[in-house]
């Protein structure tokens, strides 16, 4: 049986009114179960979600296991109204926050200047003494503690007073939530305006604020500007209904899914709602072109199925080739968009009886557009010499795009968890926790062992002075202050029994543990500032130089971890995911365009028109300075994955053409389908301009160079699919 037929028969089957009533009943019925789920919505932001499957990761796991999370931390940072925090009142207020945050349930521990104590050697060995707690004493303690290298970390700004806290790891956003809501009031109590708390729990409540703002505005506004751009296509009240309401069912669909399986929102997928109701126009709209076209319903299918299930099919590989990127947070993208895809093909076939009935009005719709290939005719040479040279350029400037991630940059410069993190920056000299584990090389030595201690110091030295890292804690520094109060020295050659017992005992005081139990790992643990991916990466190498030629590996191991190394590993690994993924795209879309045209030269012109918007894309963001990022890195899986349907329905009405000659073929298809390229070009471009309102920077992007992606597609289409069509389709 022919395609002809299949498609035929198909069309006949889903027109017979039994079929078309089942087909109404059964969509309503899947539609009004997956509504019921909506309500379980979740929406959620974690910091976890941005980690690359990658060795680092199971590196990271078994620190934790030995550490617990290193940004499970808040700073409550406060400014006070004198000059210094060495004020009597000062201190009195920050005792009694400490006592009121000590009591929240959630709380492990809460460390602070107040926490700190003097070593004084006596003659029944070393002494530790209570500092800051008597006004009599706080000129003399204040001294004290300025003069000892160790102590005066806890006041790495005079003016500004840390307060750290300890929490328990949450799991959940809601926990996290209720748990900032018990310790933001504890705050802004304070007589005290400028205060900051810094720290993970802050910085995913707010993500997650713009996370839900966004999803509100990009739906509803989604729902208004859908209808609009279809009235003025359509403009017929069932028409417009018909991809409206196949639209919203695949918004039904697909969040309704998402509720069932436990599937919650984030930062990637509350980009859907745009993506999904104008995706879904398409092929309705296609369907109701043809339908206008033709005038009935079976000649409207029979033109539009096939095309239109391979568009849907080529589409959903574009999202689901963003499995090839090791990340949670864009796999679950990836899936859940592919599978809206598909949802809108079914519904527009399931619905479509409903609606393609009787006899239509076709609308005016303007000017003929086939002066277009007068144009192509007349410069087709110049044309190609201009796509080739854009594309060219294109191609090397894609080469040449930097990886480089600001996860706050991607917020508004006023929102409070960016003004937090920077005070943290100027203030502290970082706000972004930077972990590297160490070890003995030698299992039977452990970290209090002088020659690994000697090893360890090098590093430490290198960290704080060429890195630099700010507020670096580490088993030396505690020798160091062990082997000061019973010496009065700092050198950690020659390490007594006595000085690892002092070294354990003001580790253990300190509240952060810095050495595992069996004291063969040990974390130098301090922050940075917010370098970006890119710097921060070149810093790591840096060190890693240093680490290679000054170090006795022989010795002492180490490796970077932590939080904000996975984060950044991740940005690092982007540009290779990125491609491996594009070009699993490219490679199964080819082979379907290759056995739906039953030709590999056909499946070369569809492929040649859809690889220009991507390096006119890659051209652009060089140009602009945007650097691949988790949400830009979205870009090309995106646009490739959208940018083929035209190209396709361009090629199958011409093949279809019942004209002779190429030019008749050609004039045929720019009048059937160039129209509804031009509309559904409209339609996505309308929808994916929302993303510009995002108060993200990366969906900002995201949305700008869809638009311009889209629009660079729809000519090229137009302007050099007909002047290759002539080289290789002669007559």
């Amino acid at each position: 049986m022919s395609r002809s037929s299949k498609t035929s028969a198909i069309a006949n089957i889903l027109l017979l009114p039994a079929v078309a009533r089942k087909l109404a009943f059964g969509t309503l019925g899947i539609s009004l179960v997956l509504a019921i789920f909506l309500p379980r919505l979740q929406f959620q932001f974690e910091l976890e979600s941005l980690f690359a499957e990658s060795g680092d990761h199971s590196f990271y796991l078994y620190q934790v296991e030995a550490f617990g999370f290193d940004n499970d931390f808040l700073n409550l940072m406060v400014v006070p109204d004198e000059s210094s925090v060495y004020r009597w009142k000062f201190l009195e207020d920050m005792r009694a926050t400490i006592k009121a945050l000590e009591q929240l349930e959630d709380v492990e521990f809460v460390y602070s200047p107040l926490s700190l104590r003097k070593l004084i050697k006596g003659p029944s060995g070393v002494q530790t003494y209570p500092l800051l707690n008597a006004a009599s004493k706080l000129q003399s303690d204040s001294l004290f503690i300025a003069n000892d290298p160790y102590l005066s970390q806890a006041f790495p700004a005079s003016n500004v007073f840390v307060i750290l806290i300890k929490h328990r790891h949450f799991l959940d956003a809601k926990a996290s939530e209720l748990f900032m809501e018990k310790v933001k009031p504890i705050a802004d109590t304070l007589p005290y305006e400028q205060h900051y708390l810094v720290g993970r729990l802050p910085a995913e409540k707010e993500f997650l604020s713009y996370i839900k703002t966004d999803f509100a505005v990009f739906l509803a506004l989604s729902l208004v500007l859908c209808g609009v751009v279809l009235w003025w296509i359509c403009r017929s009240a069932k028409l417009v209904l018909y991809p409206f309401l196949i639209s919203v069912l695949s918004l039904i669909w697909t969040f309704g899914l998402m509720a069932l399986l436990g599937v919650p929102v984030t930062i990637m997928t509350s980009l859907l709602p745009p993506i999904v109701l104008f995706v879904a126009c398409s092929d309705t709209i296609h369907l109701i072109a043809a339908f206008r076209t033709s005038g009935n319903a079976q000649s409207a299918i029979e033109k539009v199925l096939a095309p239109t299930f391979l568009t849907s099919v080529t589409t959903a590989i574009g999202f689901l080739s963003l499995l090839w990127i090791p990340v949670s947070l864009i796999r679950n993208m990836g899936w859940i968009a592919a599978l809206s895809v598909l949802f809108a093909f079914i519904t527009t076939y399931m619905l479509a009886p409903l609606f393609l009935k009787g006899k239509v009005t076709s609308v005016n719709s303007g000017n003929s557009l086939t002066w277009i290939l007068q144009v192509t005719k007349r410069y087709g040479i110049a044309i190609i010499i201009g796509f080739f040279l854009l594309t060219g350029t294109g191609l090397w400037a894609s080469l040449r795009l930097n990886v480089d991630a600001y996860l706050l940059h991607d917020m508004p410069s006023d929102a409070l968890t960016v003004q937090s993190f920077n005070f943290s920056d100027e203030q502290l000299g970082g706000s972004k926790p930077y972990e590297v584990a160490i070890w003995p090389k030698d299992t039977s030595k452990t970290i209090w062992d002088a020659a690994v201690l000697v090893e360890a110091s090098k590093i430490v030295k290198y960290l704080e002075q060429s890195y630099p890292v700010a507020n670096v804690l580490a088993p030396t520094k505690f020798m160091q202050y062990a082997r000061h109060a019973r010496h009065g020295i700092y050198d950690l050659k020659q390490i007594s029994r006595q000085d690892q017992l002092l070294a354990r005992r003001i580790e253990r005081q300190s509240s952060i543990q810095v050495v595992s139990e069996d004291e063969r790992l040990a974390r130098i643990t301090g922050n940075i500032k917010e370098y970006g991916s890119l710097n921060t990466n070149e810093r790591d190498a840096a060190f890693k130089e240093y680490v290679r030629k000054n170090i006795d590996h022989e010795v002492i191991q180490y490796r970077i971890t932590g939080t904000n190394h996975l984060i950044d590993q991740t940005h690092h690994l982007l540009a290779g995911s990125m491609a491996k993924s594009l070009g699993w795209a490219v490679l199964l879309v080819s082979i379907l365009f290759g056995i739906y045209f039953r030709s590999a030269k056909w499946s070369l012109i569809a492929l040649i028109p859809n690889v220009v918007p991507l390096l006119i894309t890659g051209l652009l963001m060089y140009v602009l300075k945007v650097p691949i990022q988790l949400s830009t890195s979205l870009i090309f899986v995106l646009v490739f994955g959208i940018v083929v349907d035209d190209t396709i329905h361009f090629l199958a009405t011409f093949k279809r053409s019942p004209a002779g000659t190429t030019e008749e073929k050609l004039d045929y298809t720019m009048e059937t389908s160039g129209r509804g390229m031009l509309h559904t070009t409209i339609t996505l471009v309308a929808g994916f301009a929302l993303f510009l309102l995002s108060g993200f920077g990366g969906t900002y992007y995201l949305g700008f160079f869809l638009c311009i992606a889209l629009i660079t597609a729809l000519i090229t289409d137009w302007l050099l699919l007909p002047v290759i069509l002539r080289k290789f389709n002669r007559n």
